[in-house]
């Protein structure tokens, strides 16, 4: 029995593995986001979690993992334990803007031809990470096509309707319509509208809106309208409630889908967010500033009921819950 090495408690004692929520971080100018980390460790060790940033001027990092973003740039986090450390590629850029706890209607509408295609390909690349906007408000626009009465009927793409995945903001997305009556236009150029019979700057329609959220969410839905009707549209994606009963028992949750305006619809909206007895709503509207393009618009149960009709339970679409939140945060 001699030649058995014997180990104290210390040398065993090691940790085994360290993991952490994310390989990169996407950050606007002054946007956080909090790393989550997990460990597995043997024996006792000093588990302490240490978080360092590469370099402080692009993105610091707080004691307790909260990454801020400085400036536009590239570094990275560096999270030890012990003697193990994962790293995180954090890129800060200014084409994305902070969530903020409301949303801002004073900002900027998106203008014709401002993103390039390599802004186009990272707004692309963030929107895949974690569903996020641009920054800028896209107008809302009566779409070509499906209300045209000469028309191709659903198949016109880029006027209203942009059912892909990704941004329209750059001329390189042309090659994904298959089918124009007065365009392509990317958002925020003007192009023709058959149904105000006027230029425009191009953006959403509500429904457009709608599936594209749903689409870029990672849930086929098709290019569906808005309405009840006897041909598919939006509002048979879930089962349909009456809103003021849905309202009454408090079984809206984000994500469902909204419906109005009075019993035969003509509108669709998804539940962005609920907080304090409020509904914060996501839709493309036509009506006068602020309330014109697609944004987030803030809704008592009182204002909820009287605009829209419909309660859209998407439960049984979505499945499972994933990672649920009533209410965005970083």
């Amino acid at each position: 029995f001699n030649n058995i090495k014997r180990y104290d408690n210390k040398d065993l004692s090691k940790v085994l593995s360290i993991s952490v929520n994310k390989d990169k971080i996407y950050l606007a100018i002054g946007g956080i986001k909090k790393i989550n980390v997990s460990y597995e460790v043997l024996g006792k060790v000093d588990s302490n979690i240490l978080y360092k940033s590469l370099d402080d001027s692009i993105a610091s990092v707080s004691s307790d993992g909260v990454v801020t973003g400085i400036k536009s740039g590239n570094t990275k986090i560096m999270v030890s334990v012990d003697s193990i450390s994962e790293y995180i590629d954090v890129l800060v850029t200014d084409k994305i803007s902070t969530y903020g706890e409301y949303y801002d209607y004073n900002r900027s509408y998106l203008s014709c031809g401002m993103y390039s295609k390599s802004d186009n390909d990272l707004l692309d690349e963030i929107l895949l990470s974690r569903v996020n906007e641009a920054g800028y408000r896209i107008s809302y626009f009566s779409e070509n096509g499906r209300l045209h009465p000469y028309g191709v009927g659903s198949k016109i793409d880029g006027e209203g309707r942009y059912y892909h995945k990704g941004l329209y903001l750059n001329n390189s997305r042309y090659q994904s319509i298959e089918s124009s009556m007065y365009g392509p236009a990317t958002w925020g150029c003007e192009i023709y509208s058959f149904p105000s019979e006027g230029i425009r700057k191009n953006g959403f329609d509500c429904s457009g809106f709608i599936s594209w959220i749903v689409y870029n969410g990672g849930f086929e839905c098709e290019d569906l309208g808005a309405g009840v009707s006897t041909i598919p549209d939006m509002t048979d994606l879930g089962k349909k409630i009456k809103l003021t009963d849905a309202v009454n028992n408090n079984s809206i949750r984000a994500g469902d889908l909204i419906s109005g305006h009075g019993i035969d619809g003509g509108h669709i909206a998804i539940v962005a967010g609920i907080k304090d007895n409020k509904y914060y709503i996501a839709e493309s509207l036509w009506y006068a500033k602020p309330y014109n393009g697609a944004l987030i618009k803030e809704y008592t149960k009182e204002a909820l009921v009287s605009n829209f009709y419909w309660h859209v339970d998407m439960n049984d679409y979505y499945k499972e819950d994933g990672n649920y939140t009533e209410y965005w945060s970083y």
